[in-house]
């Protein structure tokens, strides 16, 4: 994962458990705010009945005092005005946040009580139509009036009140509602687009490994189909027309060298050139991104590119780029960025591993002083061609020369002079064969040649030539020009051949013959 995908994933990250912690404090707040106004409405509304029941009860216990004389309701009446006296007060402190003048309620309940005390001691005296006008009076009346108005009037404030706090509390609901419903619909945003980053990093690393795992299998198929297919990918994953891969020499006017590129359409040689010419001229700026030049990028009408490149230590480097041609302009990302360069890196590994390899197959098989094949490779070639010659009717024929004296010119010139006339006696052998012909280093001095697909007139010819061209050709060296001569040995392939031996047996006694007989000939055996 790169640092820009890091970052973003943690974003991302904070905005959702922001989101979350919301979510669970309004929860917590809501459900603390729904019980207190709960609890408060219960109150309100067992506070405004208490104050109706009570205020019903001392009206009924007064009736029944005066009409009937039963002092039985006098310790009734005065614990309802009791009760209805607690029943004031807990409204008071339920409505603070709104205050209410009790003290008219206080007063005229107080003239009550002290009328309704006269008016017992009265029929305590058998004085009962005294205590009736005591009742009946104007003055007691209006008191009267003036307390069931304020019970009434208080009554209705706190059901006002309660009632209030209900829309109050109702329009807190649906505002957290609201806020939690926006509040789900980010938090659902926000694991969406975590979703589509991990999914997205997911799929990168799915085809990063899936080109990873083609390219390290490249030694089982041609390269150049493996390096078009991890193109290809590329393409339909980035939604690219086109990908291009490109080694280029690496410096203020960089040298393209080689390119691969798919194409999701066929583009024209004129597209082709003006695009591989954008490449060429391609630059990288000092946060490691490669721009175009403007009017290259017109002429090869790019309408969206993206680029990384790998820098090697020989001063070479691998760029790899998607480009869109089409109408359409795809936003490639950083994180898409970061991708391009780990599969670049991995193209690259490929690329470089497998020239590697070659060339330590180049090293292991030829000889490190003449270039020639070694014994070891020229055998399983000389093998090769023995089995083919089985199932060809043409036969192919096996050349086994000799340096004449050379032991002479490392006694009289030293070794190192000894080399550089093995060098060039070599150049001469590549210069005379064809391109199927094959040429190894088999002794010290000694060189073999398979001449495929040739009949006994044909080597003899190639053999005599190459003698000849030896024989006249001034050899430079530190010790000055020297001239050598070599002598050859002929044989044909058999059909009756079991193994090379056999064939090299002829070819060398062919050319120990010709040293027999006078040095600097040719002997077909």
């Amino acid at each position: 994962m790169n640092s820009t995908t890091y970052r973003r994933l943690t974003q991302w990250f904070a905005a959702l458990a922001i989101a979350a912690c919301l979510v669970v404090y309004l929860g917590l707040r809501s459900t603390q705010r729904f019980t207190d106004v709960s609890a408060h409405q219960v109150q309100l509304i067992q506070t405004s009945e208490s104050i109706r029941l009570l205020q019903s009860e001392i009206d009924t216990a007064t009736s029944m005092i005066t009409y009937t004389g039963d002092m039985g309701w006098e310790k009734q009446g005065q614990d309802a005005y009791r009760r209805l006296g607690l029943a004031i007060h807990t409204s008071a402190q339920l409505l603070a946040d709104e205050p209410i003048d009790v003290s008219k309620i206080q007063t005229t309940s107080a003239q009550l009580i002290t009328t309704e005390q006269q008016a017992i001691e009265l029929i305590r005296e058998n004085k009962t139509r005294a205590a009736s006008g005591l009742l009946l009076s104007s003055t007691y009346l209006e008191n009267k009036r003036i307390f069931n108005e304020s019970l009434s009037h208080l009554s209705k404030r706190l059901n006002d009140h309660q009632q209030a706090l209900k829309d109050v509390f109702e329009r807190e609901i649906r505002t957290v509602t609201l806020t939690m419903v926006a509040l789900i619909l980010m938090i659902s945003y926000i694991v969406y687009r975590m979703y589509k980053i991990l999914d997205r990093l997911l799929r990168f690393q799915a085809m990063h490994s899936q080109i990873a795992k083609r390219l390290s299998m490249t030694n089982n198929r041609p390269q150049d189909e493996s390096i078009k297919w991890a193109l290809e990918q590329l393409a339909n994953q980035f939604r690219a027309s086109s990908v291009w891969l490109c080694y280029r020499e690496q410096g203020p006017s960089p040298h393209l060298i080689r390119s691969w590129f798919y194409c999701q359409t066929a583009l024209d040689p004129g597209t082709t050139t003006s695009i591989t010419r954008a490449l060429h001229h391609a630059q990288e700026d000092s946060h490691g991104h490669m721009q175009l030049e403007t009017a290259h990028k017109t002429a090869a009408h790019i309408q969206a590119f993206e680029a990384a490149t790998i820098h090697l230590p020989d001063q070479y480097e691998y760029m790899l780029a998607l480009l869109s041609t089409h109408g359409q302009k795809p936003h490639w990302s950083d994180e898409d960025w970061y991708v391009l360069r780990g599969v670049c890196e991995s193209l690259t590994h490929t690329l470089e591993r497998r020239k590697y390899i070659l060339e330590l197959e180049k090293f292991a098989s030829l000889d490190g002083l003449t270039g020639l094949f070694n014994r070891r490779q020229f055998d399983a070639l000389f093998e090769h061609e023995r089995e083919h010659c089985l199932q060809s009717p043409l036969a192919s024929a096996l050349l086994m020369l000799d340096i004449d004296w050379f032991k002479k010119v490392n006694d009289q010139y030293g070794h190192a002079v000894g080399d550089e006339v093995l060098v060039k006696l070599a150049g001469l052998i590549k210069q005379h064969l064809r391109k199927n012909d094959i040429a190894g280093r088999v002794g010290g001095e000694e060189f073999s040649v398979i001449l495929p697909s040739s009949t006994a007139e044909q080597a003899m010819e190639t053999a005599d030539r190459l003698r000849h061209r030896v024989e006249f050709t001034p050899i430079p060296t530190d010790a000055g020009d020297l001239r050598i001569t070599i002598s050859i040995g002929v044989t044909l392939f058999r059909r009756d051949d079991t193994t090379i031996a056999e064939i090299l047996k002829r070819a060398d006694d062919a050319m120990y013959a010709s040293k027999q007989n006078g040095r600097n000939l040719v002997t077909l055996g």
